[in-house]
């Protein structure tokens, strides 16, 4: 059964993500990063290679030769099989074949938008069965 986590008050929905994607068991574990167009996956993108002067964040696209082999895929279509157990979703939809995917995290910003979308998605998943769980971004980023 699927698990999921939502992460809730952030001012940026993929400054958050990026973040989120840096701690180390988001890279030990592997992540399908599901977006809702190019422009997010570009900007996800920048912001992975712009995280630390140090540091890299290894991630490619969904179209990568090399998406085998990184852990972390950044999808802007939803797959029919997903690349990795764990799924982050910065799209406001429901990822398709929930089946699939072990956890998914759920990132949710301040925008009364984007807060309206994810609480139609918390009600749908809880219709469905699943194991919730709610946490502050804040408090999860810092650890």
């Amino acid at each position: 059964m699927t698990r999921v986590v939502f992460l809730h008050d952030v001012n940026d929905r993929l400054r958050a993500a990026a973040s989120w994607l840096n701690l180390p068991r988001a890279r030990n574990v592997g992540v399908a990063v599901f977006v809702p167009n190019q422009q997010h996956a570009e900007r996800l993108d920048r912001l992975l290679w712009e995280q630390s002067p140090t540091s890299f964040t290894p991630h490619c696209a969904q179209e990568s030769a090399l998406s085998s082999q990184t852990p972390i895929i950044i999808c802007s279509v939803a797959q029919a099989l997903w690349p990795h157990e764990t799924v982050l979703n910065l799209s406001d939809e429901i990822p398709p074949h929930l089946e699939h995917i072990s956890e998914l995290v759920e990132i949710v910003s301040l925008d009364s938008a984007t807060v309206a979308a994810g609480r139609t998605r918390y009600t749908s998943y809880k219709k469905n069965g699943l194991s919730i769980e709610a946490r502050n971004a804040a408090q999860e980023l810092s650890s």
